[in-house]
C-alpha cells in the first residue's frame, strides 16, 4: 500500500484512487495493529484527496452511488467519523458543487451525524452535559434535513434512508416517525443494504428502548426471510452477538439450546448454496468462529480444516479484538484435533495447580497433534510458559529475550509485526 500510495500521488492519477489507496493502507496498518505513527502520514494525504477527488471528475454522475456506499462503511466510514469537521466544510464549501445534490446532501447528513456524536461524547446519558445535549440535538436537526431531502431526491438509494435510523434513535422528537419506517424505506430500495440492518439492530438494544426480545426478535425475522443469496439471514448470528455484548457473556447466548440450533441450520443453508453467497474461506470461517464462541472446538476444526487453517481477511474485522485470530486457530487446533484429549487434560490440570502433570499432558499432546503447526505452537507455548514462571519462581535472573531456537513460543504480539533475527536479536 505504501508503494501504491507513492506511485499514485506521483503520476498523476484521479484523487480518488489516491483516497482508496490511502484508506487501504491506514486500514493494514489498523489490521496488524500498528502504532498509529504510520497512519499520519497516509492520513493527511487522505485528507487532501478527499476535498480534490470532487474537482478532477473522479466519479461521473453514474458513479455517484459507487461513491456514496464506500462511506457507509469500513475504513472510509471511520474515517469521515475522524475528520467529520474537515468533510463537512469541504462538502458544504464549493469544490463539491460538482455532486449531485441527493449524493452532496447523503455525505453531509453523515458528517453531521458524526458530529453530533462529538458534541454529545460516548457515555452514559447522565454524563452528558447542558451544552453536549444542545450541540447534539443541533447537529441532528442538520442530519435530518440533508438526509430527508437526500431521499427525497433519491428515494431509490437505499444510504440516506438507513442513515436517518440513527438520527431517529437519537431525536429526542423524531417527528411521529419511527426507526422501522426508515428501514423498511432504505431496504425498499436495496433489500440487503447492510447498514440499514446493522443500524436498526443497534436502535432495538436495550440501551436504546428497546429489549432483549426485539433484538432476537428481529434476527429472527431476517432469517426467516430464507434469503440465502445475501446477507440479510446472517443477522440472526449478529443478533446473538448483540445480545452477547449486552448481557455481557457471548458464550451463555451461544450455548443456548435454541439458538445453537438455530444457527446450525442458518449455516446449514448458507453452505448447500450454489454457488456459495459467499467466499468459502469467509462462510467456513464464519461458521468455526461461531461454534468455537459456544465451546465445541471439534466442530470448529473440521471446518477450519476444510478450508485449510486459513483465515479471510474479511472475517478478522468481525472477531472480537480481545482474541488475536492466530490464538482462535492455534487453540482449535489443539482442543478440537487429534490431540484434544491430552490438551484438555493438560489445561485441566494447569488450572488445579498441577503443573508437573500438565507438563506431562502437553508433551503426550505434542506426539498426537501430527507436527499440526498451529497446535504445535499452541503447546509449546503453554510448555514455554510453565518453564517461565518456574524460573521466576526460583528466585534466579530471568532473561525476557526470547530464545533463539524457541522464537516467540509462548508470546502473544499485541502490537506491530515481530521476528527474532538470526544472531538472536528480537526486530518489530
Amino acid at each position: 500500500y505504501e508503494k501504491a500510495l507513492r506511485s499514485l500521488t506521483a503520476d498523476g492519477y484521479k484523487r480518488a484512487l489516491v483516497r482508496l489507496a490511502a484508506e487501504g493502507f491506514i486500514d493494514d496498518c489498523e489490521r496488524r495493529n500498528e502504532g498509529t505513527g504510520q497512519r499520519r502520514a497516509p492520513t493527511k494525504i487522505w485528507l487532501k484527496a478527499f476535498s480534490q477527488q470532487f474537482t478532477d471528475a473522479s466519479f461521473s454522475a453514474d458513479e455517484e452511488p459507487v461513491l456514496t456506499k464506500q462511506f457507509c462503511h469500513g475504513i472510509a466510514k471511520n474515517l469521515l467519523n475522524d475528520n467529520c469537521d474537515y468533510c463537512l466544510n469541504v462538502l458544504r464549501g464549493s469544490t463539491a458543487t460538482t455532486l449531485q445534490d441527493w449524493t452532496r446532501l447523503n455525505l453531509m447528513g453523515r458528517a453531521e451525524v458524526d458530529q453530533a456524536w462529538k458534541a454529545r461524547g460516548s457515555g452514559y446519558a447522565n454524563t452528558v452535559s447542558r451544552e453536549g445535549w444542545r450541540g447534539f440535538f443541533e447537529h441532528l436537526a442538520e442530519a435530518r434535513r440533508d438526509l430527508v431531502n437526500s431521499w427525497k431526491l433519491n428515494p431509490n438509494r437505499p444510504e440516506a434512508a438507513a442513515k436517518m435510523i440513527e438520527v431517529v434513535m437519537g431525536e429526542k422528537d423524531p417527528h411521529g416517525e419511527s426507526e422501522r419506517l426508515w428501514f423498511d424505506r432504505s431496504i425498499a430500495a436495496q433489500f440487503d443494504f447492510h447498514e440499514a440492518y446493522s443500524n436498526l439492530m443497534w436502535a432495538y438494544r436495550p440501551r436504546w428502548y428497546g429489549s432483549l426480545k426485539a433484538l432476537m426478535s428481529f434476527g429472527q425475522q431476517c432469517a426467516a426471510t430464507n434469503r440465502f443469496d445475501t446477507s440479510v439471514p446472517l443477522n440472526l448470528l449478529y443478533a446473538a452477538r448483540s445480545l452477547g455484548q449486552e448481557i455481557e457473556d457471548k458464550p451463555k447466548v451461544f450455548r443456548n439450546p435454541t439458538i445453537a440450533t438455530e444457527l446450525s441450520h442458518l449455516f446449514a443453508e448458507y453452505e448447500s448454496q450454489k454457488p456459495l453467497p459467499f467466499p468459502r474461506a469467509y462462510l467456513y470461517g464464519l461458521h468455526a468462529y461461531t461454534v468455537y464462541q459456544a465451546g465445541d472446538f471439534t466442530r470448529a476444526y473440521e471446518l477450519l480444516r476444510d478450508i485449510g487453517f486459513e483465515i479471510d481477511p474479511e472475517l478478522m474485522s468481525e472477531m472480537d479484538p480481545a482474541v488475536a485470530p492466530v490464538t482462535f486457530l492455534e487453540e482449535v487446533a489443539a482442543r478440537g484435533g487429534p490431540a484434544a484429549q491430552s490438551t484438555e487434560a493438560g489445561d485441566r490440570a494447569l488450572r488445579d495447580g498441577k503443573v508437573e502433570a500438565a507438563a506431562v499432558s502437553y508433551e503426550e499432546a505434542l506426539q498426537a497433534c501430527g507436527n499440526e503447526p498451529h497446535a504445535m505452537h499452541y503447546l509449546k507455548s503453554k510448555l514455554a510458559s510453565m518453564r517461565f514462571q518456574r524460573e521466576l519462581g526460583s528466585g534466579r535472573w530471568v532473561s525476557l529475550n526470547p530464545a533463539l531456537a524457541e522464537g516467540l513460543t509462548g508470546w502473544s504480539t499485541v502490537l506491530g509485526a515481530w521476528r527474532i533475527d538470526a544472531d538472536g536479536s528480537l526486530i518489530g
